[in-house]
């Protein structure tokens, strides 16, 4: 495999699952434990929420032969709770501290990952310190307001932080954090006019391009 590939192997999703019939506190850690020797080298996703990070994700730790792990489906497995259910009860107050987890243990991993990040890493030092780390390669995926919006669609369900005007919410949180995620970014690839295998190249020929 090319230079920049190497030490990537694996396959499969990373996920923590609580005991059937339980649901998990989501004040408890999703990784307690200290992960013994040094991190494994990872590549990070970052962008805004309907950008498409999971579905490029996947298709690039596919790939590259490696685990894919989603901090949205490691949140929800954790908890045994879905993410609008999180905000609803406790709010960013419970839902932030999940997503530090999240990312922290995923970029603690012995073995490489592509992570997809939350749209937050934006906004909260100690993700973004996590993601800037000598051991990650961060990929910001870019896009225009019109094709988030166009992403999210009619019934944003899932999509807690939207309320009930996602153009004006999704406008917003764009200004606010598209300088950060640049600055965060190793990497920016832009989604528009590009399909999903498209963006997956893009992102692959990045990885590539840091060499050895």
């Amino acid at each position: 495999p090319p230079s920049s590939m190497r030490g990537f192997r694996g396959g499969g999703t990373v996920r923590r699952v609580t005991t059937a019939g339980q649901v998990a506190d989501v004040d408890a850690e999703l990784c307690p434990d200290p992960v013994p020797g040094p991190p494994a080298h990872h590549v990070a996703l970052i962008g805004m929420m309907a950008v498409g990070k999971s579905t490029v994700g996947r298709a690039v730790a596919h790939h590259l032969g490696v685990r894919f792990v989603d901090t949205d489906e490691v949140i929800e497995d954790h908890t045994g709770r879905t993410l609008r259910e999180i905000w609803q009860k406790g709010g960013e107050a419970a839902y932030r501290p999940l997503e530090r987890d999240a990312v922290r243990c995923a970029l603690a991993e012995g073995e490489p990952v592509v992570l997809a990040t939350p749209g937050g890493v934006a906004v909260d030092d100690a993700m973004a310190a996590e993601v800037i780390a000598p051991h990650v390669t961060t990929v910001y995926l870019r896009a225009t307001l019109d094709t988030l919006v166009r992403h999210v669609g009619a019934a944003p369900r899932h999509r807690p932080l939207l309320g009930s005007d996602p153009r004006a919410t999704l406008g917003r949180l764009l200004a606010d954090r598209s300088t950060r995620y640049e600055e965060l970014a190793d990497h920016v690839v832009d989604i528009d006019g590009r399909t999903p295998a498209g963006v997956v190249a893009a992102v692959l020929a990045a990885i590539e391009a840091d060499g050895p």
